[in-house]
């Protein structure tokens, strides 16, 4: 120590040097007394739950300077500094404590005190503040500070300082603060409890790596505590019930405390106590209120108690509910202490508040607040998430509003931006929500619930709303872009419901549906299927490629909604192409499909119907029956039951059957489908291959009039691949039939056919009407 340095102007006195009484600043701080009990923690509750881990980890960081404890009252902060100081002290380590109250406020009484807690913690520290106190015109931090650290540098070889409840200190003693954490020894470790941000200056020190932060996250209790503490007031918990009081508190310690009081005096069972636990128990409620509100400035509180309608609040959003306009500064100034309002861990802007808070919060509104104005402020927050793309929130709060129209708007302008969830389940919550609170005939609202009854493979809800729609007088605006009532029935029903319009309404309203908007996939998704269906694939296939290349353009940034409608294009794009016999390219296509589904859950969903049905279409054509058969049951399973898809999946799985020989089951999936098939219109293509089908499989076709001998089934089967250019060795690998039995087939075929060679027995068979006859012209609109 060097006398001889000044700091702040003033002289240095050297150790155990006096200063006269009347060159000290204010009368009676030199004889200032600071309570032994601010000299060392409170003894904690009986219950007060022990903190190892937490303990291990801040004496395994001695190397950081300063450790700060942030977090609002309840948390534990003094506790765990208790705890953690009981650990040194049974080391050779030296602590220091001085706790924070309403005697620090001036600079000179808050230096007083942490002298005398250097004094008390540190065993040769040996000066006392009649010893450091600064003359009349000295600045105190400048001449206290250094000599205070100076002295703990060469006293101690160890030491921790904590300074609980610095938050409580004059804003002029955070100097004294900063000064120390420049001047503090490396043998010296400073740790402070606050309530929140204090202007300490340790940003730099943070990225150096010098600050250790303890916040609520580290301070919440978790199950096992929550038994410990009940343990300790004569309550058991189970696991389950411990857990849920966690969940119901967010490990709130204090929260969790007053909890297990509440099991100590409950009649019910501690499951019933704990599910049942809210902000609006009483005791709850008075400890929020002591610990959380009463500490709250008054427009603080207005804005917490108004936006306490929402699950996750931002700065605009609460500005938008409240009138308020500076919505973000004030949340972030709550956020950081944590605990009551909690910063989103997937959106940085956005808060959620605790939840028992949030109980008391809206009780206060709903007791306190006429009801008009409680569902004024659900309006606002409608209008406000709805124009950020909140549309599930929106409807919500529109219903609790009693004006689901704007809900309805919100969902009918973005709901092709809104499909992700393969469940689809918050969607169709907020539908069924805006039914139920409004008027299920509004035109928005009924086309929303259309797209996604067909979505989730309802077509025949979605058939009943578009007729609905159909009949409705809507003089009203149209939101998402739609142009009007007439085009969003046709596009809707091209392509998710059979028989509500005709093919020609489908094609006219795609065009109109322009790039740009929500709805030209769709558009044009909705014009291929009804011109597959038709059986005119030239153009199926320009709408099908028209769509798939919109989601393909490097530019694009495709919703889900158009990846979902691509996809369905690929699939019915490869079953073009394969029937066309570019089986390469309808490989490709069928890949293509499978990736646009992206999420595997929507392999699962009704969107990936025409996907396997693809697959089930190439799988026969590359003569695999049981692998297509496999594909085709899944198309099947998952797509609307009485549709052009089923009709589909049976025609082909009837095909598949009976190119494997099991001619049984051919008829019974072609009976299947000829239930199916009066039910639909404009399904020409698939009508077509479902007669074609019959003629093959009908009883007198196979009764074989005018052969000597009938042909049996197992014989059936290889003829159905004579005039392929299947080898002998690959009829019967396709079969699952020995070579043997192969050729004993074909020349009992060739003997009742009356023929000598493959291509003659084809030719016959065509002529008895046991083969389809190719000669004709058939293309794609009957079977290969």
């Amino acid at each position: 120590m060097t006398p001889e340095r000044s700091f702040g102007g003033g002289p240095r006195r050297a150790r155990g040097e006096r200063v006269a009484s009347g060159e000290r600043d204010a009368p009676g701080t030199a004889d200032l007394v600071v309570s032994h009990s601010r000299l060392a923690p409170r003894p904690p509750p009986a219950t007060t739950v022990e903190r190892p881990d937490l303990v291990r980890a801040l004496r395994r960081r001695r190397d950081a300077r300063v450790v700060r404890v942030c977090a609002p009252r309840g948390w534990g902060k003094t506790t765990l500094l208790a705890q953690w100081r009981a650990a040194e002290l049974d080391t050779d380590r030296e602590v220091c404590w001085l706790t924070i109250d309403e005697n620090d406020h001036t600079v000179e009484r808050f230096l007083a005190a942490f002298v005398a807690a250097c004094e008390a913690g540190v065993a040769d520290f040996r000066l006392g503040w009649r010893d450091v106190a600064p003359a009349v015109g000295v600045d105190p931090v400048a001449a206290v500070i250094p000599i205070v650290a100076d002295e703990l540098a060469v006293t101690s070889s160890r030491a921790l300082v904590v300074l609980d409840d610095l938050h409580r200190a004059p804003p002029a003693c955070f100097e004294a603060v900063r000064y120390l954490l420049r001047l503090l020894p490396a043998n010296v470790q400073l740790a402070y409890t606050t309530i929140g941000q204090l202007p300490l200056h340790i940003a730099q020190m943070r990225v150096g790596g010098e600050v250790l932060d303890i916040g609520p996250e580290q301070l919440g209790l978790d199950g096992a505590d929550a038994q410990r503490m009940a343990r300790a007031a004569g309550v058991e918990l189970d696991d389950a019930a411990a857990d849920t009081l966690i969940q119901r508190t967010e490990g709130w310690p204090a929260g969790v405390a007053v909890a297990v009081r509440l099991l100590g005096t409950a009649t019910s069972s501690p499951d019933e106590v704990v599910g049942e636990l809210s902000g609006l128990d009483r005791s709850i409620a008075r400890l929020l209120d002591e610990q959380v509100i009463r500490w709250l400035g008054d427009a603080d509180l207005k804005m917490l108690t108004s936006s306490s309608i929402l699950d996750e609040v931002d700065g605009p959003l609460v500005d938008a509910v409240t009138g308020s306009t500076d919505g973000a500064e004030r949340l972030e100034r709550l956020a950081a202490p944590g605990g009551f309002v909690v910063r989103s861990e997937d959106a940085p802007a956005a808060y959620r508040y605790h939840g028992l808070l949030r109980d008391v919060l809206h009780d206060a509104l709903e007791m306190s607040t006429p009801p008009e104005q409680v569902r004024e402020l659900h309006r606002r927050a409608a209008v406000e998430l709805a124009r950020t793309g909140r549309v599930a929130e929106s409807i919500v709060h529109s219903g609790r509003a009693g004006q689901f129209e704007v809900g309805a708007d919100a969902l009918a302008a973005d709901l092709p931006q809104l499909v992700g969830d393969p469940d689809l389940t918050d969607l169709r919550s907020g539908v069924e929500s805006l039914t139920e609170h409004g008027d299920p005939s509004y035109v928005p609202l009924a086309l929303s619930a259309t797209m996604l009854c067909g979505l989730s493979g309802s077509t025949d809800r979605a058939t009943a709303l578009l007729h609905a729609v159909a009949s409705a007088t809507w003089a009203g605006p149209l939101p998402g872009g739609w142009g009007s009532v007439d085009e969003a029935v046709a596009i809707l029903g091209g392509a998710f419901a059979d028989g509500v319009v005709r093919r020609e309404a489908v094609v006219a309203a795609a065009p109109t549906a322009r790039g740009g908007s929500p709805w030209a996939s769709l558009a044009q998704f909705a014009a291929g299927r009804r011109s597959f269906l038709a059986g005119d694939h030239d153009v199926a296939r320009a709408w099908f490629e028209r769509t798939t290349t919109l989601v393909g353009i490097p530019s694009a940034s495709p919703t889900p909604f158009e990846r979902l409608v691509a996809a369905m294009s690929a699939g019915y794009l490869a079953i073009i192409l394969s029937d066309g016999g570019r089986a390469g390219e309808a490989g490709n296509a069928l890949e293509c499909a499978s990736e646009l589904l992206g999420r595997p859950e929507w392999r699962d969903r009704p969107v990936a119907a025409p996907m396997y049905l693809a697959r089930g279409v190439l799988e026969i054509a590359a003569q695999r029956p049981h692998d297509a058969e496999v594909a085709l049951d899944r198309a099947r399973t998952l797509a609307p039951q009485a549709g052009s898809t089923v009709f589909h999946a049976l025609v082909e799985l009837t095909r598949a059957a009976e190119f494997r020989g099991d001619l049984d089951s051919a008829r019974q999936h072609l009976a299947e489908a000829e239930l199916v098939a009066p039910s639909l219109i404009e399904c020409d293509l698939l009508q077509r291959r479902c007669s074609a089908l019959g003629r093959l499989l009908h009883p007198a076709t196979l009764s074989q009039a005018g052969l000597v001998s009938p042909i049996t089934d197992g014989e059936m089967a290889v003829l159905r691949r004579v005039p392929s250019d299947l080898t002998q060795v690959e009829i019967a690998k396709a079969l699952y039939l020995s070579i043997n039995t192969v050729k004993s087939h074909l020349r009992s075929i060739y003997q009742k056919l009356g023929v000598s060679s493959r291509p003659a027995a084809a030719q016959r068979a065509r002529e008895l009407g046991l083969l389809l006859d190719e000669s004709a012209p058939t293309g794609p609109d009957e079977l290969r």
